[in-house]
Formats: structure tokens, sequence, C-alpha cells
């Protein structure tokens, strides 16, 4: 078990995630953390953050046997393995990899204890909310249209049916709009869209019980496939999910970014549970899906992009 209370951290890498997301739901949800951030920046901002204590990428020799209750790498895949080649399992009991995860990790990953900070799956609130809408349906039919861009959607879609999918289809059209469907063995049918945008996007569920829309109203009622549907309820009319800042969400799509960040604070509260985070072949595994058909994918999207050069 931890010592919320003295908890000793080490982050790997100092981006705009890291310093915005992960360092900050650290400093809401733990008391009193002790971090240490290793960075390859030359002059990271250490007046904003005076109770960090940092060191340069070239310097970590100076704590590298020191004993940290959690180690978070939020650094590009490609550096990942450099990094967790460095780390002893006796001084780094707990990983965390932000996504996301290069699958050249497997074989060091098998001497240390490592999850993914895959945070969707602890926006417990709107995912509660989702799987209720869902709950002893025979028709379960989610559309994420331009809501769900690549592994994190597919996160996002397993957090609601799980993982059991017998079919994999996905295209790329002629507005270089990716289009991915998926069928599971229950018969449970996700459609997605990306790449995402969050103003304009949208996710609606048909179940036996209705149909359901949340995120933006206006693009849905323009698309062609959904003409014939006139009945619906929308998600934002019947909760308030409040954002970060505690203001009622009358957009959740656009606001799905604030909804990952409680998550992202909701799994930092509950540290102790760590394993519960996602694993690395849970996240490569959604990687995967998210390139399903990725050389016709890759193809068709040079010939597109030559036809629209030409014109």
């Amino acid at each position: 078990m931890f010592n919320i209370i003295c908890m000793n951290i080490l982050i790997f890498g100092f981006g705009n995630r890291a310093r915005s997301y992960i360092l900050k739901s650290i400093l809401i949800a733990i008391e009193n953390p002790k971090i240490t951030v290793i960075t390859k920046k030359s002059n990271p901002n250490k007046e904003q953050f005076p109770n960090i204590e940092f060191f340069n990428f070239h310097d970590f020799y100076k704590i590298k046997n020191q004993n940290f209750d959690l180690t978070i790498l939020s650094v590009p895949s490609s550096n990942q393995l450099e990094i967790l080649n460095e780390l002893n399992k006796n001084y780094h009991k707990n990983i965390l990899l932000e996504t996301p995860v290069s699958k050249n990790i497997l074989k060091v990953s098998e001497n240390l204890n490592i999850k993914v900070l895959e945070d969707i799956q602890f926006a417990t609130e709107i995912i509660n909310i989702f799987k209720n809408l869902l709950h002893n349906s025979d028709k379960k039919e989610i559309y994420f249209i331009e809501s769900a861009h690549e592994y994190h959607g597919i996160a996002l879609a397993e957090s609601l049916v799980g993982n059991n999918f017998i079919k994999k289809k996905r295209n790329i059209n002629k507005n270089s709009e990716i289009e991915l469907y998926l069928e599971s063995t229950n018969s449970e049918k996700i459609y997605t869209t990306s790449p995402s945008r969050f103003d304009l996007g949208y996710i609606f569920f048909q179940t036996d019980t209705g149909n359901y829309l949340c995120g933006n109203e206006s693009s849905f009622l323009a698309d062609k496939k959904f003409k014939n549907i006139t009945q619906y309820k929308k998600l934002e009319d019947i909760f308030q999910l409040k954002t970060f800042d505690k203001t009622v969400s009358d957009n959740w799509v656009r606001d799905l970014s604030e909804f990952r960040f409680l998550g992202l604070i909701n799994f930092f509260e509950n540290i102790n549970e760590i394993n519960h985070a996602q694993s690395i072949s849970d996240s490569l595994r959604q990687q995967r899906v998210a390139k399903t058909n990725k050389l016709l994918v890759e193809v068709k999207k040079r010939i597109y992009n030559k036809i629209y050069e030409s014109q």
C-alpha cells in the first residue's frame, strides 16, 4: 500500500501533457507529494513549480538508486525503451506509461510492474451514464462521429462494450476521414469517424429503450445517414455533467478532455489500485485496432492526396 501523504513520485518528461494534466492532477489528488522531474528541457520553469526538483536526463545517475513509489514516463514512445532500460525494479516498483506505447518494451516489461495511463476509463461519471443507456438492451449501436480518435476512442468503446470484437473494418474516404466499424460477439456495433473535431463531433446511441445524442446536435441533424431518425433524447438535457471548473457542460463531446482530466484525478486519488490501470497488452491491442487495414488506408490516402494535388 502507498503512503499517500508522503508519496515519492518521479516523472520523466515535462511537455504539455505532463505539466497541464499529469502533474496538475497529481497535485490535486495526492496530499504533499514529493515530485522529481527528469527533463531534456534546458530551462524548465522552476519558478512556476518551486516545490519540484528538476534534473536533466543526463544527470539521472545522481538519483538512480533512490526509491520511488511511482514512476511516470510522459515521453514519446520512441524514448520509452531507453528509459526503462535504466530503471531497477527495486527502486521503481510501479511504473506508468503515457500513450502511445511502444511494442519494443515488451521484453523489458517482464521484469517491471508497468501499467498504462489511459485516463478515459476512469472518467466514471460519463462512462456510467453511457453504460446505463446500454444496460439490458439487445440493440446496441454507438456512433462516435468525429469524437473518438484512434486508440483513445477504442479505449472509450471498450469501456462500454468490452473488447471481444469479431468484425473490424477500417476505411478512408476522399475527404481523408477515417471510418472504423467494429462488431462484438454480442452484436454490439461501434462506428467511429476521425479525426476528432470536438466542437462539431457527437455521439449517438441506438438502443431498445430509445435513441440518445450528446455533443453537437446541428452536426447530427445535418448527417444524411440519420435523416429518418426524428425521435431522440439529448443527454445534456437529462444529466447535469460538470466540467473541471464545476460549470454544467452543454456539449459533452467538446468537453471530453475535461472529463478525461477528471478521470486522471480519479485515478490518482485511488492510486493504491494501480493494478486496475490499463495493461500494456490492452493498450497495444487498442493501437492495433485503431490501425486496422493500415496498408489499404495508407494507399488510398496517398491516391486521394495525389488527385487533390493535381486539381
